[in-house]
């Protein structure tokens, strides 16, 4: 994606927390259909990365500015946190 998505620090910061909260299939549809343009095949690793070093994880600010759109990011994350309860 050309253009990185503009969050404020603390948008950031509580978006993050909110994916870190996910199951490991959550966050990895997540970031595939919110338009994050990782190779598939380092997915998995990506994942790893944002459960082991949570909000620490440079990964993490990745999905959140490079999503297609704040709207649908928003929209996919509270869906799965509906579904994961």
């Amino acid at each position: 994606m050309d253009k990185e998505l503009n969050w404020s620090e603390k948008e950031i910061k509580e978006i993050g927390s909110r994916i870190v909260g996910l199951r490991e299939d959550q966050i990895a549809a997540l970031i595939t259909i919110s338009g994050v343009e990782f190779d598939f095949k380092d997915i998995e690793n990506v994942v790893a990365d944002i459960k082991t070093n949570k909000e620490k994880s440079g990964h993490l600010e990745i999905v959140i500015c490079e999503a297609d759109t704040k709207e649908s990011l928003l929209w996919w994350l509270e869906f799965f946190e509906k579904h994961s309860k």
